[in-house]
């Protein structure tokens, strides 16, 4: 998984990133994943789906106020692969501020911060910013050093 810091303040990856350079077409042929996820007290749990696969996929960091402050580690996946489990949806508490267009999405149990609803606002990419974070722990575990506390 590689980072990328954004300078844009509004966490928007449309305007800090040509279409071409989010994901290029041999990234669209790789393998698709799909990844459990959770709030810290799993009152929300979803699956994200992506390509290429997380471990090759480029994470973006973006450095807005709200983003830096709940630590986001975004992926962007279609809308259509971000799909919630049982009543997940109705745990979600929405934010929104700056432009009032994208909602961010807080557990309304624990507060963990879950995503950007980015609402449908740019044609022909209708996506989250996802944060994976979220992923499940065994997944993190396993793959990335983690610090125990």
């Amino acid at each position: 998984m590689s980072q990328t810091s954004a300078s844009d303040p509004s966490h928007d990856p449309q305007e800090s990133t040509k279409p071409s350079e989010r994901q290029s077409d041999e990234d669209l042929k790789k393998e698709r994943q799909s990844y459990p996820a959770q709030c810290h007290c799993g009152a929300v749990t979803f699956t994200v789906t992506i390509s290429p696969p997380l471990l090759e996929y480029k994470v973006m960091q973006c450095n807005c106020s709200i983003c830096n402050s709940h630590g986001y580690l975004l992926v962007y996946p279609y809308r259509t692969d971000v799909v919630f489990h049982g009543d997940s949806e109705a745990q979600v508490q929405k934010y929104q501020f700056h432009t009032k267009k994208k909602d961010h999405w807080f557990c309304k149990q624990c507060g963990t911060s879950l995503l950007i609803d980015f609402n449908a606002i740019y044609p022909n990419w209708d996506v989250m910013a996802v944060n994976v974070s979220n992923a499940s722990e065994e997944f993190l575990h396993k793959n990335f050093f983690m610090i125990q506390h």
